[in-house]
């Protein structure tokens, strides 16, 4: 099994990291039977795979915290290591260890903040990760402070099935794709076009603040 490297002791984000992933293995069930251990040993894979991923993002800036910021980064961090032994995808951690890593960077590491967007992205299918990568390509701050940055799904989601056939086979596949992402506040409806959905009818969405949130990292997730 994979072991956990040991972080320098000047590296205030690795020696939490470290400290909150040995906190998740620890509570998981230990020996006893063989169940038991079959579920340690799993739960410590994840647990140990999201710490690789979150040590790759994280450390990339500055690497020392107020007291504030430890305060507020233990219970962040907690989340993380949950979503990982949950079995949240890679490319889903990858992208909750760069929303982390923003939030330092910005100096606004906040707990409240991120458990909005963790709940957005944990769960986000591959599908939906694609048709967000393609909507930020198409999103700018210039869009957003004229207003004119409506996404209209029929030209888009044809791209999407150009680009990507395995995903998106017809418009009804990315138009369900973009009803879930506006389910889950990525989008806001702003028009919904007469006619049926894959015969020239298109709805009209706003991108909402989250997207800006991700907007430079979703681009560097591999999709």
């Amino acid at each position: 099994m994979t072991k956990v490297p040991v972080p320098q002791s000047d590296n205030a984000i690795q020696s939490l990291a470290l400290a909150l992933s040995k906190a998740a293995i620890s509570v998981v069930p230990g020996a006893g039977n063989l169940i038991n251990e079959f579920i340690g040993k799993t739960n410590q894979r994840l647990i140990e795979n999201g710490h690789k991923i979150f040590l790759k993002e994280i450390t990339k800036g500055r690497v020392d915290l107020s007291e504030h910021e430890k305060e507020e980064f233990i219970p962040i961090g907690y989340r993380y290591y949950r979503a990982a032994q949950e079995g949240t995808v890679n490319r889903n951690l990858r992208l909750l260890a760069k929303l982390i890593r923003k939030q330092i960077d910005d100096e606004e590491l906040s707990y409240e903040k991120y458990v909005t967007l963790d709940n957005a992205v944990r769960d986000l299918s591959l599908e939906e990760m694609i048709a967000l990568s393609k909507i930020c390509d198409r999103t700018d701050d210039e869009q957003r402070s004229s207003g004119k940055n409506s996404i209209r799904t029929s030209p888009l989601g044809k791209t999407l099935i150009n680009e990507y056939p395995s995903q998106f086979n017809d418009l009804i596949s990315t138009e369900t794709t973009f009803s879930l992402l506006s389910n889950k506040g990525w989008l806001f409806l702003e028009r919904l076009d007469d006619g049926i959905v894959g015969e020239g009818s298109s709805v009209e969405y706003q991108p909402t603040d989250m997207i800006y949130s991700i907007i430079d990292m979703i681009k560097e997730i591999d999709t």
